[in-house]
């Protein structure tokens, strides 16, 4: 088996991450390949906003907290009701992915520019979770404060979320596959 293959065949998504901050090389690599996603009509219509600032993470925290308390998802209530609950499993750094409004596909590019960065962050010994919660922020006036501190730019709708650092645990247990995933027509 080929390393890219062995890549994408042991990530998992990482929910338990030390402190440590996440070297900018390896940063800069995985934004990167996050450029380098496939995307419809070569559009690249992803903007990544890197979210390390304790401060402002603090404020989104506190907010993204509350939303999730008044969540009808019994999952969104529990985490929040955690003494220490961070929207991002206490990861170093988040990625914020958002979409050119003006663009025909943007979740696709910004899915595979999601999993492009989640691939080569893996390979470089990190960690990752995807989180799509933005999508529940934007149907609150709270929730749209709580993306408004996160600077994205105009023009651009945010999408998905990175949780990036470097795991506690490295033998993350894969769940089994599905059966049937796969259909042949020859």
């Amino acid at each position: 088996m080929n390393e890219t293959i062995d890549n994408i065949l042991k990530r998992r998504s990482c929910r338990d991450f030390n402190l440590d901050p996440v070297d900018d090389g390896d940063l800069d690599a995985i934004l990167q390949c996050g450029t380098y996603a496939p995307s419809g009509m070569n559009e690249q219509p992803y903007h990544f906003t890197v979210f390390q600032n304790p401060g402002i993470r603090e404020q989104f925290s506190a907010i993204v907290k509350q939303l999730f308390l008044n969540s009808p998802l019994p999952r969104a209530r529990q985490r929040a009701e955690a003494d220490d609950f961070d929207p991002f499993y206490h990861a170093h750094t988040a990625i914020i992915v958002s979409g050119d409004v003006n663009s025909r596909f943007p979740k696709e590019g910004c899915s595979a520019a999601m999993e492009n960065m989640m691939v080569a962050a893996e390979s470089l010994g990190l960690g990752t979770c995807f989180m799509g919660f933005l999508e529940g922020l934007k149907q609150t006036e709270e929730g749209l404060q709580a993306i408004q501190l996160l600077g994205v730019p105009e023009g651009f709708d945010p999408l998905y979320v990175m949780a990036l650092g470097y795991k506690k645990n490295d033998d993350i247990e894969a769940p089994p596959r599905r059966e049937d995933l796969v259909n042949y027509l020859r």
